[in-house]
Order: C-alpha cells, then structure tokens, then sequence
C-alpha cells in the first residue's frame, strides 16, 4: 500500500479531522469551555454581607431589652380626660322668686289665755282674757286703732253651739307711733291684755269645754318688721250640772 492511499483512509492524519472533530476533541472543547465560564463566575466578587451590631450586655441584675418588630411596636398615648358633663358641674341653687312667711311662734311675743270664773253653770257668762309680753325694743299694733301700713293686732276662737259672744274685745290703750307723721299708727310695748265677755247656751251639757284661737299681730323694733305671724291659744271651761 502506498503512502498516500493510507492517509486518505485514516482520518486521524488529517488536519482538518473532518468538519466536526473526533469525539474526544469535542469532548475536550467543551471542558474547555466550562473552565472559561467557572473562572469567569470565580471573578465576580461575593455581595457584602451586613455585620448585625453587637449589642452591649445587659446591666447585671437587670433583664436584657426584648427588641420588638417594627410592626410589632405599640405607641402608648394619653387618654384625654373625659369632657364634664352638665350634671358634673356642682352650680349653687337659684335663689326662689319669693320668701314665703311660715306661720310660727314669735320668740319676741309671748301669749297665755285664762278664764273668769274656769267653772259655771248653763246660762252663766263669763270672760276669756288673753294676756301678751313683748320684748324690750319691739312692739305691735292696735287692736281697734290706725296702723298705718302695719297689720292690726286680732285675737280669733272657734266657739262650739254651746258658747257665743256677748260684745268685743277691750284692751290696753294703744300708744301713738309718731315717727311717721304723715301715717300715724298705734302701738302696744311691754305687755298688753285683751278681754270679751262670753255666754253658756242652757241647753249645754256637764262636761269640759275646751277654747282654741290664735293671736294674730306683727312685731316690729326701730328699722324693720317680722312677717305677720299666728300664735295659737287655748284655755278651757268646766259646766257643773
């Protein structure tokens, strides 16, 4: 065989090696090319990785802070102090439009009531008397006299069917208030008695018969007066058979 017969026959002597290599050039190419794209990646540096900050121990004897997610953290804020409502707010009282008088014994008049003779008969009169003290510097109105714009002393009883009245009341003389003379009025100071005489029906039966009334009058001293006031009276009278 001939030189040039042999190397027409065997690839391997060729210096092309056929369009495209023997197998293990193929192989090799591409190993090749596997090592280029490894030492490319080894090149690209390595991302930085952030260092978390030491954190400081904790204080000895005291817990270590617990730190708490952002979305975790609770913000504590003051409640606002709950607004007073109207009933909470303690106002004074309005004063009343007007003072009502209330009926009551006068401290500055004093009254007692008696009867002449306490003990009678059927058809038998006899006389009630009521008897006032008033205290130094105070006085009150006439029962039968001008007051002026003061009200007048009146003694009221409530008589049973068995009593009835025999003329008016007579009493101490009033004296002259003249320290308005353009309104003179009457006044009692001191003490005063009233008297009126008094009846019992024959038809009335035995027994105790009790009188009840009320002394009606206003006091007043030098610069001003007590509202009108009633004070009450009693006495009683006994029928023998």
């Amino acid at each position: 065989m001939s030189g040039n017969s042999w190397q027409r026959d065997n690839p391997t002597s060729r210096g092309d090696a056929g369009a495209g290599g023997l197998p293990w050039q193929r192989a090799a190419l591409a190993a090749l090319g596997g090592c280029a794209i490894f030492v490319s990646a080894c090149d690209v540096p390595a991302p930085a990785t952030a260092r978390p900050e030491e954190t400081p121990p904790a204080e000895r004897g005291k817990p270590a802070a617990v730190a708490l997610a952002p979305d975790k953290i609770q913000t504590t804020t003051a409640a606002p102090a709950p607004e007073k409502t109207p009933a909470d707010k303690t106002t004074a009282p309005a004063p009343p439009a007007y003072t009502k008088a209330i009926t009551k014994t006068d401290s500055m008049v004093t009254a007692s009531t008696t009867v002449d003779p306490p003990k009678l008969h059927a058809g038998d009169t006899f006389t009630v008397r009521v008897d006032v003290q008033i205290e130094s510097g105070w006085h009150i109105y006439a029962i039968d006299r001008p007051t002026g714009p003061s009200i007048p002393t009146s003694i009221n009883f409530e008589l049973p069917k068995t009593l009835a009245w025999e003329g008016d009341w007579t009493g101490s003389e009033p004296t002259l208030d003249d320290a308005h003379p353009d309104e003179p009025s009457f006044i009692y100071t001191g003490s005063a008695s009233f008297s009126r005489r008094l009846r019992v029906a024959q038809t009335a039966a035995p027994g105790t018969v009790t009188l009840r009334g009320n002394l009606h009058y206003q006091a007043c001293d030098k610069f001003s007066c007590r509202a009108p006031t009633r004070q009450p009276l009693e006495t009683q009278i006994t029928i023998a058979p």
